[in-house]
């Protein structure tokens, strides 16, 4: 090994170090304020908690709007490479493959 090797090597290791460091930082205050704040919002919503057959609805409306979420992001992106497309063939810039 060379210098140069030897010089990036330890600088990789003393990055990576210290990002652990951090994470575990991040790791150990995060985790106390969010069990606080869940214990916060339980003892406040007790009265406004769903029955047992409606607690699974909580996770599939959640799942709904992901989902919504990638649909209209795909939709826009597509309207985007169209209009794209539509700009450069306008422009008689060659133009990449029709999209559709």
């Amino acid at each position: 090994m060379n210098a140069l090797s030897k010089v990036t090597s330890l600088e990789e290791v003393t990055w990576g170090i210290g990002l652990v460091a951090v994470t575990m930082i991040i790791h150990a205050f995060a985790m106390p304020m969010t069990l606080a704040v869940c214990r916060i919002a339980e003892k406040r919503c007790q009265e406004l908690s769903l029955p047992d057959r409606w607690r699974l609805l909580g996770g599939m409306i959640a799942i709904a709007g992901v989902l919504a979420f990638a649909w209209s992001t795909a939709v826009l992106l597509a309207l985007a490479q169209r209009f794209q497309y539509e700009q450069l063939k306008r422009m008689s810039i060659d133009a990449p493959v029709d999209p559709q």
